[in-house]
């Protein structure tokens, strides 16, 4: 009988667990894998999107002295507000791989905090492929 590779069919419970079984020995690390490299991807999405995001408030607000901004953290469901001035939020944008965030708000995982403030912190992202695509989306890249 030639192996199943694909979902169950109508098959018997026994079967089914059987099948569950088997796959779970044939690659766990492998599916382990796969889904921490989507997290990760989402993850350096959303903090993309928040640097789209605050790139526009930063047009807007050039002059002020403390201006609201969105947290770049990972999270996607993150509602943090930060305040940075100007010239704050100008120095995390000198580097394509950094990110200002609500304080304690880092990825120890896949960042690291390279500047904490009273208002905000500043993590540097350090996973190969995360690093790679906030390079990619920097808004700021043909401009250096």
């Amino acid at each position: 009988m030639a192996e199943h590779v694909g979902p169950p069919g109508p098959l018997a419970a026994a079967e089914i667990c059987s099948f569950v079984a088997t796959r779970a020995q044939v690659a766990p690390a492998d599916v382990a894998a796969a889904d921490v490299d989507r997290w990760r991807e989402r993850e350096s999405q959303a903090q993309s999107r928040s640097r789209d995001d605050n790139e526009a408030a930063a047009r807007a607000c050039a002059g002020a002295q403390l201006s609201a901004f969105r947290c770049e953290c990972g999270d996607e469901s993150c509602t943090c507000e930060i305040r940075l001035t100007f010239a704050e939020y100008e120095s995390v944008r000198a580097y394509a791989t950094h990110f200002a965030i609500a304080r304690d708000h880092e990825n120890p995982e896949s960042e690291q905090v390279v500047e904490e403030h009273e208002r905000f912190a500043v993590v540097a992202t350090v996973s190969g492929e995360a690093a790679k695509l906030a390079r990619r989306s920097d808004p700021r890249q043909w401009r250096r």
